[in-house]
Order: C-alpha cells, then structure tokens, then sequence
C-alpha cells in the first residue's frame, strides 16, 4: 500500500490573495497502477466487506468494526468480513470476545498480503470499510475505488475529502478521541454500502471518482500550486 500524505502550502494566505482559485492544501496524487477495475458484475454469492489496516493500531477501529459486522449479521446472515494487515493474536482476541461465537466463523484474518493479492481482495470484496479516526486521506480508499468497489468510511479527518454518497458512505463516530464506538452507526452504514454494490454502474463510478486523485489529474495542480508559491 502507498503511503497517506498530502502536500501543505506555507503562506496560503498570501498565495490565496494572489491567486484564491488554488486551495491552501491538495491531496497527494495517487498512483493507481496495478488497481485495474474488475470487469465483471459481482455475483450474488455472501456478500464480502473487507477492510484494509494495521489492526495493531487503536485509531484504525477493528474493534467497532467487528462488533458492526456481529450487529449486521441479523439483516446479511451470510455476509463475511475480511481483515487484512497487521493484527497481533492479543488484539484478535480482544476484538473477537465482544462478539458471539458463532460470528467468529464468518470473520477471516488475512494477514499482511502482496500488492497484487490485495488488488485481488478489493475486487471481491462488496464493500471496503475504514472506521478510522484521524485519518489523513486513507490510500486504502482510493485503492478500492480505483477496482470499482465502494467504502464505508468514517465522517472524520481527511476521509470525507475522498468520499461521497455516489461511492459510498461515511458514518459519524460521535467522538473524538482514539477510536470510534458507534457499532450500531458503522453497522447501519454496512448495510447502505451492500445496496450500494449493487446498483447499476458503481464499478464505473467509483473508478472515475478515484482517478480524480490520480497524478494525471492532480500533477498539473500540483505544478500551479508550485509555481504560484514561487517553489520552482
């Protein structure tokens, strides 16, 4: 996975003055690469929410995450949550204790994976979910979007920047400390984001939204934003 960043503009006021169409502040452009858009429909097997983190981490929200998909079970009685990254067998239990047994069968742990394996996931999965706090932009995000597959993501930090309700749907912590509790509002967003896997043409939308934070669309930002900073 790419790193999340973003490039800041010292003085923007005075550049703003000088030049007010350019923002204080843009995204970092994102390479999209090997995260080709899947060209067919999904099926209509369990449906597959996938999230993208190092668990290891309290803001990334694995814990809520959990608790949400046990909350969904009752409306998506097949549905199936992957994790992949980074999760230590202390946080894995931790996050699996607060949920009844029977869910813990329909959770899998993936583990650190290649870039071409998580390529693979974002295309099966329905739906990526990231109920994460203070998150700077979230390359994960994009990188769903770019295979055509909605996201579920906090309305907090950077991610609302990347995300509308055309490619998916943000949930409010009600916090803002370390990590998020609201189970029951990520689990009501969840279920938003399966119906919106479905509608017709979300592959097509998700991707064309994605690229709008790629090099070929932002780089030439990038270079007036430069240039008017006398950085050059």
């Amino acid at each position: 996975m790419l790193a999340d960043g973003r490039i800041i503009v010292a003085s923007c006021k005075s550049m703003a003055c000088r030049c007010p169409a350019i923002p204080a502040t843009v995204s970092s452009p994102r390479k999209l690469g090997h995260f080709e858009p899947q060209h067919s429909e999904r099926t209509d097997g369990p449906p597959v929410i996938l999230s993208v983190a190092d668990f290891n981490v309290r803001r990334k929200g694995v814990r809520v995450l959990v608790r949400a998909f046990a909350e969904l079970k009752s409306e998506v009685p097949n549905a199936i949550l992957r994790l992949a990254g980074k999760i230590s067998l202390e946080r894995k239990a931790e996050a699996l204790e607060q949920i009844p047994h029977e869910v813990h069968s329909d959770i899998e742990f993936l583990g650190e994976l290649d870039s071409c394996r998580i390529a693979q996931e974002y295309r099966d999965a329905f739906v990526m979910a990231l109920p994460s706090m203070w998150e700077p932009s979230g390359t994960v995000v994009l990188e769903a979007l770019s295979v055509g597959t909605p996201v579920v993501v906090t309305n907090h930090g950077g991610l609302p920047e990347f995300v509308n309700d055309t490619v998916g749907v943000l949930f409010e912590p009600k916090t803002e400390g370390e990590e998020t509790f609201n189970s029951e509002g990520l689990a009501e967003a969840l279920l938003r984001g399966l119906k919106l896997s479905r509608t017709l043409g979300i592959g097509q939308r998700c991707r064309a939204h994605a690229e709008r934070f790629s090099w070929t669309a932002l780089g030439p930002k990038i270079e007036r934003v430069y240039a008017v900073g006398g950085l050059e």
